[in-house]
């Protein structure tokens, strides 16, 4: 399962991964799966407010005992971006999760950790999940605002956020 945020997490995000999830694992012959989360740098520019923090780790409990890992891919350069990649490492370290947990600045270094608990670990399947994530990207063009609007608006669809279930 992967999702791409391009802008900060909501609880009703949240709530859309969570109602994502069982219906992955009823098709996992496992029953288990591996997350890959990518935040692009345009979505991790503030702390999540309280009520986020709170849906996020509830979810995370709640899906825990059916992930293979979990792989976080923090974009950017730079200070901002290298303090947010140590946060997020030091809330899965305090948390004791109970699968393997790693945070990584680029999809492919996401992909190369994650892919090996999934059974496949060759460059051709990093680079075909790069190109997923890439297409599902490009299909979720940035939708034009109008003047004077919401740009957080969602009611006309998403500008900057990509949940795939």
């Amino acid at each position: 399962m992967f999702s791409v945020h391009r802008s900060q997490a909501t609880i009703e995000r949240m709530e859309q991964i969570s109602r994502c999830f069982p219906a992955l694992i009823e098709r996992t012959p496992s029953g288990k799966v591996a997350t890959l989360t990518v935040i692009e740098p345009s979505s991790s520019s503030a702390m999540l407010p309280a009520p986020v923090r709170e849906e996020s780790a509830r979810l995370l409990r709640e899906i825990a005992p059916s992930l293979l890992a979990a792989a976080t891919v923090l974009e950017g350069d730079g200070f901002l971006a290298a303090t947010g990649r140590l946060v997020i490492s030091g809330v899965y370290m305090l948390s004791r999760q109970t699968f393997p947990t790693k945070v990584d600045p680029s999809l492919q270094e996401g992909a190369r950790w994650l892919l090996p608990f999934t059974g496949r670990q060759h460059e051709r399947d990093i680079d075909s999940l790069a190109a997923v994530i890439a297409t599902a990207r490009r299909s979720q063009a940035p939708r034009r605002v109008p003047p004077g609007a919401d740009e957080d608006d969602d009611s006309q669809g998403s500008r900057r956020r990509l949940d795939l279930c």
